[in-house]
């Protein structure tokens, strides 16, 4: 029971399972590494174990695992259980404690999501054209060597995987062998942070493998663990010289899916450091994360995330969409909205999916609506359907209250938010009745005698000279779109 003691237990279980997973994905590939540096130091006292995970494997693995990026999927079903109890305290308003926040903020970003982050932002800086779910066609010119790309989320590493693919494209183009191009790519123009140590073992080890297939035998990668830090890559210092470097260096993309969690299961010292440093995106861990995103991004560069879509709509995060219309521009959207995530229960994790250029442009901006599209696989399909395709200033969304991203809105819409005058200028909102003492006072309908009920009670004087004891209470109840919940 002492917490300790089972966070140790995990730490083992995890290292056994990664050191397998690890070995066998080298011996079916047959390539030589070096598993030392992962600091497995355990051989003998578990070997017991390996045959058990040996015949898993050759049962439940052994088809689809030559694509390296089956090592990050393996890695999130090991830890489902953790995973789980982390949501089920999320669910419940609880405060999450800090050896259990990589396994409440850490979701896998679909492949196709994956591939519109990176090839709509690192392949536009490229100008590559040719790429799959890429919106627009765009060419900064640059010279890839000077590339600098970070995912201070980077979890097990997907979009630093798809990265390297696309960086070794634009680099073969150039006339580098892929030998070479791939050390530029693993020494020179890759980033990473993250928290969670297993994660970061499987970032490592999947990076190196890419390089390993074109012919590398090491590489110095500059992807690096925040140990003992929930605040993760939110930190503006590092006592690490080489994290601190990491930090405080601006990137031309920044890439990541952030962690979500809301207000209230932020522990004491996690919300107090986001209230203080990060006041545009203080309502959600997940919004403080695209404030930091932002900062780390040069400028004229890209910040591409996927994220809970909640911030282009409520009013808590107007002053984030003001400060990104007014100083940045929005090149493309994704509104995926629910079943983003096929893992996830739906309908808790509307998503969206974004890149913003770091410079102040007036053009449209391209969004793609997938949100009516329940079915995780038919959206990548959906993508392709110029018909869920708007193309909207974001500057005219100023001038509806609160500037949520309504790129959906229509003509008469549009115009009946600009020409009409607002409800709350013609008529004052009010509570209506409150009793001041529920429990004294409020009743459910099969709890009264239905003969002491006045219906039809039209003022307070008409329902004092009735002499009836109850009457109908427009309280609410239970979500209920969009009318009911008369309950009381």
């Amino acid at each position: 029971n002492n917490i300790n003691n089972i966070n140790i237990i995990n730490d083992i279980v995890t290292n056994i399972f990664l050191k397998y997973i690890f070995n066998k994905y080298a011996l079916v590939n047959n390539i030589t590494y070096d598993d030392k540096m992962f600091n497995f130091s355990f051989d003998s006292a578990f070997n017991d174990v390996y045959p058990m995970l040996d015949s898993l494997y050759n049962k439940y693995i052994n088809e689809e695992f030559n694509d390296i990026e089956a090592l990050s999927w393996i890695y999130q079903y090991f830890n489902v259980v953790l995973k789980d109890e982390a949501f089920e305290m999320l669910k419940n308003n609880e405060k999450i404690s800090s050896d259990k926040v990589s396994f409440a903020t850490q979701v896998f970003t679909p492949k196709w999501v994956t591939e519109y982050l990176v090839n709509s932002s690192i392949g536009n800086m490229l100008g590559l054209k040719d790429l799959k779910f890429k919106v627009n066609n765009i060419d900064l010119s640059c010279n890839i060597k000077d590339i600098k790309i970070i995912d201070p989320c980077m979890g097990t590493g997907l979009m630093l995987l798809h990265a390297f693919d696309v960086l070794l494209e634009k680099y073969a183009l150039d006339g580098f062998s892929l030998k070479d191009a791939s050390k530029l790519i693993l020494e020179n123009n890759l980033y990473g942070l993250d928290i969670d140590e297993g994660a970061y073992k499987v970032a490592c080890f999947s990076l190196l493998m890419k390089g390993f297939k074109y012919g590398l035998t090491s590489a110095n990668l500059n992807i690096f663990l925040i140990k003992d830090n929930i605040l993760g890559s939110l930190l503006k210092e590092s006592s690490d010289k080489s994290i601190n470097k990491v930090l405080n260096t601006k990137y031309d993309v920044v890439i990541t899916n952030p962690p979500y969690m809301g207000k209230k299961s932020l522990n004491k010292s996690l919300s107090s450091y986001i209230d203080e440093n990060y006041e545009l995106g203080k309502s959600e861990l997940y919004s403080a994360f695209i404030v930091r995103c932002l900062e780390l991004c040069k400028d004229n560069g890209y910040v591409s995330m996927i994220t809970i879509h909640s911030w282009m709509f409520i009013k808590s995060f107007s002053n984030l969409r003001n400060h990104i219309i007014d100083n940045y521009y929005i090149e493309s959207m994704v509104h995926s909205g629910a079943g983003t995530f096929d893992d996830l229960n739906s309908f808790n994790a509307l998503a969206t999916a974004f890149v913003i250029n770091k410079h102040k442009r007036d053009d449209l901006t391209t969004y793609v609506r997938l949100a009516s599209i329940y079915d995780p696989y038919k959206k990548e399909k959906g993508f392709y359907d110029l018909s869920n395709y708007y193309y909207v200033n974001n500057k005219i969304l100023k001038e509806i209250p609160n500037s949520p991203l309504i790129y959906f809105i229509t003509d008469k819409e549009y115009n009946l938010f600009i020409n009409c005058k607002k409800l709350k200028d013609v008529f004052p909102i009010k509570q209506g009745l409150a009793t001041g003492d529920n429990k004294k006072f409020v009743r459910y309908w099969h709890e009264v005698d239905k003969e002491k009920i006045n219906f039809n009670a039209r003022s307070i004087e008409e329902a004092v000279n009735s002499s009836f004891k109850w009457f109908p209470y427009n309280k609410g109840g239970n979500f209920c779109k969009w009318y009911g919940s008369n309950e009381y």
